[in-house]
């Protein structure tokens, strides 16, 4: 019971992120608002940066941290919800600072 449980899970993430986000195609913002553009440009110069990401939600999806994620940050990915945990720890491995709350 225990291995469908946790088969399901992992058919649950990749159909969130794969099917239903299609997080393999490369965009230019994955903020509605496009605020994690202005927060690149502001940062542009700064490699290796460290951020924290409250209420994180989704790895692409409405996310501020991503573009900053994908130059190489690495920062804390906070939510409340276990399942968007599992998100980010499917699409964004833990990475030297890089941590899930």
């Amino acid at each position: 019971m225990r291995i469908f449980k946790k088969l399901y899970n992992k058919m649950h993430i990749l159909q969130n992120l794969f099917l239903r986000e299609k997080v393999f195609i490369n965009r230019n913002s994955y903020d509605g608002h496009k605020v994690d553009l202005i927060i690149a440009k502001y940062f542009n110069d700064k490699k290796n940066g460290f951020y924290i990401n409250v209420g994180a939600y989704h790895p692409t999806k409405i996310n501020n941290t991503y573009l900053l994620y994908k130059k190489n940050w690495r920062g804390i990915n906070i939510d409340i919800s276990d399942f968007s945990i599992d998100l980010f720890n499917f699409w964004r491995p833990k990475k030297d600072k890089d941590r899930l709350v």
